[in-house]
């Protein structure tokens, strides 16, 4: 899993970046200020990069641009902008992907999918927008969720992607189509962690060593070691307490209270089923590290024991808080369990009724 993203975003941003390093020429640019702020899909990035160059900021923004050209629901021209309002179900949108910049994205799509047990889909966007107008307390009714499964659901005939080559073989556009003309897919937070793991193997593979970015709940920390970067603390609900974890060289995504919610609202089953309340991942990609932690949210604590047991994923480490009549408890697993560094009582998280 994690060498399939290596190799295809190597790919991508290698392609990317041919532009902007052509554009700066030879001249030599002086180190740069190693914290900037900019915009990926709608939302700030923070990015502290020790040893950076004006260059290497333009090569990043390059990255961007590229990513958001395609994936960017805010962007009214991009392919899924444009996907989301087509209005046939009958008919190919067209639309062009010379460096196989959309196919990466869209095949790792389906392989995440896969993965998840189908708890990661990035098409249930209309049953969240039918939740959202329940009043407090209420269930959606069983023939509008029926409604609603006619055209949600990530499936392979509902969005269709084929490409156009020449008599020589070469290629020349793609085509999208898809089932059902009220089909809607959201692909910014996706697209823009999967960004974020181009941005990290471009800084590597370009010997800049050390740092830190944080995006939308993401936080990628390579050997930065200062204070608050290397632990991050959190205050846990109830009594929990205060937390440090450990994420020197790591990747976390996090879902808090609030977004655990949002998260809730696309799920086929009532969210008043499901006791999370947090949810913390750690792994290799900041993708993987995304889609998990969407994915185990829906799939609730006790489905995530069960996943992790039954499919025991190295790369993937996570820890998810949730809530009964009597308080908080945690559920770890082991590794993430030790990452965890205690300001205030409990000694360990993994705690449960």
């Amino acid at each position: 899993m994690k060498n399939l993203l290596r190799k295809s975003v190597f790919v991508l941003s290698l392609a990317v970046l041919t532009v902007a390093v052509v554009s700066c020429g030879e001249k030599k640019t002086a180190e740069a200020d190693p914290v900037r702020t900019t915009s990926l899909m709608g939302k700030d990035i923070i990015m502290y990069i020790e040893g950076a160059e004006e260059k290497d900021y333009e090569a990043i923004d390059s990255i961007i641009r590229s990513m958001q050209s395609f994936f960017y629901s805010g962007d009214t021209g991009s392919v899924m902008a444009r996907f989301n309002r087509w209005p046939y179900s009958d008919s190919l949108m067209t639309f062009t992907d010379p460096e196989n910049t959309f196919v990466q994205v869209y095949d790792y799509l389906f392989e995440l999918h896969r993965q998840t047990n189908g708890f990661f889909d990035p098409t249930f966007g209309p049953l969240a927008a039918e939740r959202a107008k329940l009043q407090p307390g209420d269930s959606l009714r069983a023939s509008v969720l029926d409604s609603l499964m006619t055209f949600c659901g990530l499936d392979q005939s509902f969005f269709t992607k084929r490409d156009y080559h020449n008599e020589a073989g070469g290629y020349e556009k793609s085509f999208l189509s898809k089932s059902d003309s009220r089909a809607r897919i959201d692909l910014d937070g996706f697209a823009g962690a999967y960004t974020l793991d181009i941005i990290r193997y471009y800084l590597i593979d370009n010997d800049i060593p050390s740092f830190f970015l944080k995006w939308n709940n993401l936080v990628i920390n390579q050997d930065v070691n200062s204070t608050g970067k290397a632990l991050m603390e959190f205050q846990l609900p109830g009594d929990l307490g205060k937390q440090q974890l450990k994420i020197e060289n790591r990747i976390l995504a996090t879902a808090g209270e609030n977004e655990v919610k949002k998260i809730l609202l696309e799920s086929t089953d009532d969210p008043v089923n499901n006791p999370t309340t947090n949810t913390f991942v750690v792994s290799g990609s900041a993708a993987v590290a995304w889609v998990y932690c969407q994915a185990f949210t829906l799939m609730g604590p006790v489905e995530m024991q069960y996943f992790m047991e039954e499919s025991p994923y190295r790369d993937i480490h996570v820890t998810m808080l949730f809530r009964d009549q009597d308080g908080y408890y945690a559920a770890s697993t082991p590794e993430m369990d030790s990452l965890w560094v205690p300001v205030s009582h409990p000694d360990s998280l993994n705690q449960q009724p």
